[in-house]
């Protein structure tokens, strides 16, 4: 009687076995919906609930590099602009850095300031447009740090 009791409840224990798997992973598939392997999701969605601390003016105003007047032309005819930047560093080695690259800095500057027109640099829009400009190009060069915003305090048109 055992020998023929013993296909059985092997056929019991293999039915058990398969049971018990596939319900593992449909419990692991349904319970672990709102849990995702893209590791960009998973970054934002752990700092989401986290406010920055804004810095202080004295910190803000010790990491800020000016540079006043630079005149050059526009790509405009007959056309020239003055206009001065505030740099707001991310570090005391990136201020450093950025002190020791001003050439550089001013040459990006003309450079870039050379290819706009009268109306691509009046307006908030264009601003806007010129800073990101900038910091793009200055930072792709900065190794110590990088540009956090770029101030306009003056800007004259002629």
């Amino acid at each position: 009687m055992f020998k023929k009791l013993l296909p059985v409840m092997i056929a019991v224990l293999v039915v058990i076995t398969l049971i018990l798997i596939a319900t593992y992973f449909l419990w692991d598939v349904f319970m672990n919906k709102d849990k995702t392997t893209d590791p960009a999701t998973e970054a934002i969605s752990s700092v989401k609930h986290v406010t920055p601390k804004p810095p202080s003016a004295a910190k803000v105003k010790s990491l800020t590099v000016t540079l006043k007047d630079i005149t050059t032309n526009l790509a405009t005819k007959n056309k020239i602009i003055v206009v001065g930047f505030a740099f707001v560093l991310e570090n005391k080695a990136a201020m450093h850095e950025f002190t020791d690259l001003e050439i550089k800095v001013k040459s990006v500057i003309n450079q870039t300031l050379a290819d706009l027109t009268v109306e691509q640099v009046t307006g908030s829009a264009g601003q806007d447009t010129l800073k990101s400009t900038l910091m793009n190009k200055i930072n792709a060069f900065m190794e110590e740090g990088k540009v956090t915003e770029i101030n306009i305090p003056n800007i004259i048109t002629q």
